[in-house]
């Protein structure tokens, strides 16, 4: 991810965690994966439960760890009051390992999370979650794609 990407990129996971902040019983994060200048880290860039940061700062490595963020992601969720986990993943790229990130995704599901995909400007996360997944190429698309992801999960009575 470069240039115009790693800019969506930046601006769409303020904007989805500045959305979702104003929902109750929605507890936001963000976490960067690559981070660090590493290939395979992740990091938070916003904690949940915590004030949101006025500018995400997120670096490109060439690489998408996207198990290892899921990985990490849920175990930092699951301590979480919330009954509902829902994981937004905003990616520009195929997995490192897509059968490694289809195993996490599955696990996910088989524990409770729901996983939703935002492909920036490509659509190869549509690859690994079909049928909850959209490609943005602009930030002006990413209100309806989040919309239309989201609209059935966040109006579902809370458990």
């Amino acid at each position: 991810m470069a240039g115009s990407s790693i800019q969506l990129a930046r601006k769409s996971c303020y904007a989805v965690l500045k959305a979702l902040s104003g929902i109750k019983g929605i507890n936001g994060a963000v976490t960067a994966f690559p981070a660090y200048d590493t290939e395979d880290s992740v990091a938070p860039l916003a904690r949940h439960g915590q004030a949101i940061p006025s500018y995400l700062s997120v670096k490109a490595s060439g690489s998408t760890p996207l198990s290892q963020a899921l990985w990490w992601v849920m175990q930092e969720m699951l301590s979480l009051k919330e009954d509902r986990k829902i994981v937004v993943v905003l990616s520009d790229g195929m997995p490192d390992s897509v059968e490694s990130a289809q195993y996490a995704i599955t696990q996910a599901k088989r524990i409770g999370f729901e996983i939703y995909g935002i492909g920036i400007a490509s659509s190869a996360i549509s690859q690994i979650l079909t049928k909850t997944s959209k490609t943005i190429w602009n930030l002006n698309e990413l209100t309806q794609a989040l919309f239309s992801l989201l609209q059935k999960a966040l109006v579902q009575p809370i458990r």
